[in-house]
């Protein structure tokens, strides 16, 4: 061996360490990856319930022989706006979960759009409930029933807070 040649079987300038993964060889296991898609599902799904109850009956206002009338988010003051917006939001951040977005941030803001959501509908039946109390004893002929609308929100809502404390746990490595 002559000075200024590297020893039989030492690397060479640029040539992977001893052990390293040679281009095309085995590579060695990475950090295992993250599954567990329950949250993902649970704030998706939310984010549907809250967008489904937007155009679902929010209350039914019945006249007897005169006819009955249904309200959805819509009719109600525009308020279906803040509901599908909510919802869509919330469908969102469920499907940047399911693709892979694991981020912290991520599902804590999936619990906090689900508490907006929930907080919508809490307080839209609440204002309905008294603008219905105060009319209905005006007119005695009126009868009202609350429509689906609102518990459909308020599900999704609940469902989305849920969803903030699924994190994704390491699915364990193929054996």
């Amino acid at each position: 061996m002559s000075a200024g040649q590297p020893r039989e079987g030492a690397p060479q300038w640029g040539a992977p360490q001893w052990g390293a993964p040679q281009h095309g060889g085995p590579q060695p296991p990475g950090p295992p990856r993250t599954g567990g898609p329950l949250g993902g599902i649970l704030a998706l799904l939310a984010g549907l319930l809250a967008i489904a109850g937007t155009f679902l009956p929010w209350v039914t206002v019945s006249a007897g022989p005169l006819g009955t009338l249904s309200v959805d988010g819509f009719d109600a003051r525009n308020y279906g706006v803040l509901t599908l917006v909510a919802g869509l939001g919330l469908a969102v951040l469920g499907a940047a979960r399911l693709v892979g977005r694991h981020h912290v941030a991520v599902r804590v803001a999936s619990g906090v759009v689900g508490l907006v959501v929930a907080v919508l509908a809490v307080a839209f039946m609440i204002e309905i409930r008294n603008r219905l109390a105060a009319v209905l004893l005006v007119h005695a002929l009126l009868t009202s029933s609350t429509g689906a609308g609102l518990s459909v929100i308020l599900a999704g809502g609940v469902l989305g807070i849920g969803s903030a404390f699924l994190p994704h746990r390491p699915r364990r490595p193929p054996r």
